[in-house]
């Protein structure tokens, strides 16, 4: 922010200076340089209302974009979050143990509190409401319902295919919301 700054003020120092040079060589009728007062406040007051505008504006659209960009990283992160789930949910269905379990409610747990963030920060474009929420809901539900968490869990290939299934439009849920942030 310093640095536009000094690289603005640097450029109208040069742009004075450049136009002091110019008017040596052009020559100028003496009523040129008959500023009156009121002249000087008026350019002046034009030079600041400007310089205050063109900052106001790139203020806000950089902090729009910046908000852009975190909720962009947030939905990144919460899909290698689920992508981590079913990976793990995937080994834990070949082969039931306990830190597998544990590992899938931790990550449920931290996936839960990234939608939660989604949901509160979403952008108008991009719609994080309480049907993502849902079918995140559903998700959980599809990985971790009846035989989650029993010693000789059984899926069967319905219970898989509803769990690829739900994994899937949330997939394509989290795709559609990062298209629609920067369109």
């Amino acid at each position: 922010m310093i640095k536009k700054t000094l690289i603005t003020l640097l450029l109208l120092i040069v742009g004075v200076e450049l136009g002091i040079i110019l008017s040596y060589w052009i020559p100028l009728k003496k009523e040129f340089y008959n500023i009156r007062a009121i002249e000087f406040a008026q350019w002046i007051s034009t030079i600041i209302i400007a310089v205050f505008i063109t900052y106001f504006i790139s203020t806000k659209i950089s902090y729009s974009v910046k908000k852009k960009e975190i909720l962009y990283d947030l939905l990144t992160r919460f899909q290698s979050v689920l992508n981590e789930i079913i990976r793990n949910g995937y080994s834990y269905i070949d082969k039931p143990d306990d830190d597998k379990e544990r590992e899938i409610k931790r990550l449920f747990k931290d996936a839960s509190i990234k939608l939660s963030i989604m949901i509160e920060h979403t952008e108008k474009q991009c719609k994080v409401d309480d049907s993502f929420r849902a079918e995140y809901l559903e998700f959980k539900i599809a990985l971790t319902d009846t035989p989650f968490g029993k010693k000789e869990a059984k899926y069967s290939e319905i219970t898989i295919k509803q769990i690829e299934e739900k994994y899937g439009l949330l997939l394509n849920r989290i795709y559609q919301c990062k298209l629609q942030l920067f369109s």
